[in-house]
């Protein structure tokens, strides 16, 4: 269903005091920069009980995910992934985060997400992958520190790490987050901006490559089964080919306007 520009100007008050469900779209809009005033979050309906929910960040003047993308929003677009099972211990669940997508199916994700979710009005919406400085903005709520939580050390303990929580023989923090393997996206570690998962859970693809001349693609945040402060920081830039999957890797979105004035190529890359 496609909004009209009258349509969606009636609607601009309610908006403004609401969350705003867009089935089919969304509207990136300013904000007066002051916290407690900002634009509502945004959230996007894709059927069957399946909601992205994005954040306005303010210094980026984008809409981000609040939540690492989902299994059972993945599913939307590709219905038969299986995540896997880790030593086990399952990691398919409907809210936890998906794994086992490469960074070409996040972003044919992302691409599919634009061109059926993407439309509103006379100012469409594309969702992408964040760039590696924007993830190092968002998940460092614009400040300059050494880890996505602060300062300190060690991390707090409803960040997932590789902790007690785990009878393995091996390195560990030392103390007991609940979670095994991945928990799920709306119980990892939430920051000052309200994005969760953010350090932790899983490592999250970005767009960018490892330099000028490297095909492979960032990724950034540590995940459950890692607990070497090295790892943790911010600052740590991880990469792999662009058809690689693991276990503990997967991704969030970003929402900006769609004046590319033409869609990206649908044609994976790899090594």
């Amino acid at each position: 269903m496609k909004h009209t520009a009258r349509h969606f100007s009636r609607m601009a008050g309610l908006i403004l005091t609401l969350a705003a469900v867009f089935p089919a779209g969304c509207d990136r809009r300013s904000s007066p920069g002051k916290i407690g005033n900002q634009p509502p979050d945004l959230l996007l309906d894709l059927g069957n009980k399946a909601i992205i929910q994005l954040v306005w960040i303010e210094p980026l003047q984008l809409y981000v995910g609040q939540y690492e993308i989902s299994n059972k929003i993945y599913r939307r677009f590709q219905p038969e992934h299986n995540s896997g099972r880790h030593n086990n211990l399952d990691l398919n669940q409907d809210n936890q985060p998906v794994v086992n997508v490469s960074w070409n199916d996040a972003r044919q994700f992302c691409q599919w997400l634009t061109k059926n979710h993407g439309a509103s009005g006379a100012r469409p919406c594309r969702f992408r992958l964040p760039t590696e400085k924007e993830w190092e903005t968002f998940a460092a709520c614009g400040q300059e520190q050494e880890y996505p939580w602060g300062p300190d050390w060690p991390p707090p303990k409803k960040w997932n790490y590789f902790g007690r929580e785990n009878p393995e023989s091996a390195p560990k923090l030392d103390r007991n987050d609940g979670f095994r393997v991945s928990s799920p996206v709306t119980q990892s570690g939430q920051n000052a901006w309200r994005l969760f998962g953010v350090g932790g859970n899983v490592w999250e693809w970005c767009e960018d490559t490892d330099g000028p001349s490297s095909k492979s693609r960032i990724f950034k945040g540590a995940s459950w089964a890692d607990c070497n402060p090295y790892f943790l920081k911010l600052s740590r830039r991880s990469s792999n080919s662009p058809d690689s999957r693991y276990l503990n890797r997967g991704f969030r979105i970003m929402a900006d306007s769609n004046n590319s004035g033409g869609e990206e190529s649908n044609r994976p890359e790899s090594d």
